[in-house]
């Protein structure tokens, strides 16, 4: 699973200062959850498959604790590989403890960004590549005898 480290910061006051401290608005959040996904799929595809060519469909964000300005660590795990949708999870930690915990739903899209489109082979082997194994099942709780 990839960890990127981000530089999180806040757009400048009216004035035109940027905002040294602070609180960093959920929408600017959301701004840097998928700059981490597209530095994660740079990394599993290079130029095979481009964030142009994706398109979030589905955003699902537990904001745990306030999100401040400063360094925020993005792990991206990739979770489901679909004919034509990317599943991940994104969890980004300020100060050792999470901040978000996001699943995002990508789509692949045709070239006309008219509807999805399914992943080529040579991009389902390296999303499939990337994606995390599995756990494995839990052991039987029964009890002998019974």
């Amino acid at each position: 699973m990839p960890t990127f480290t981000l530089a999180m910061s806040h757009r400048p006051a009216r004035e035109g200062e940027p905002q040294p401290q602070g609180h960093v608005p959920a929408y600017l959040a959301m701004e840097y959850l998928t700059e981490a996904y597209h530095c994660a799929l740079d990394q599993w595809c290079k130029d095979a498959l481009t964030p142009r060519e994706m398109a979030i469909v589905h955003l699902d964000a537990d904001f745990r604790r306030e999100v401040f300005v400063g360094d925020g660590e993005f792990d991206v795990l990739a979770v489901r590989v679909g004919r034509t949708s990317l599943t991940l999870e994104i969890t980004m930690r300020q100060a050792g403890a999470d901040a978000i915990v996001a699943t995002m739903v990508l789509a692949h899209v045709s070239p006309g960004r008219a509807g999805s489109s399914p992943f080529r082979e040579d991009q389902r082997a390296l999303l499939e590549a990337a994606l995390e194994p599995s756990p494995p099942p839990a052991e039987s709780r029964s009890r002998p005898g019974r």
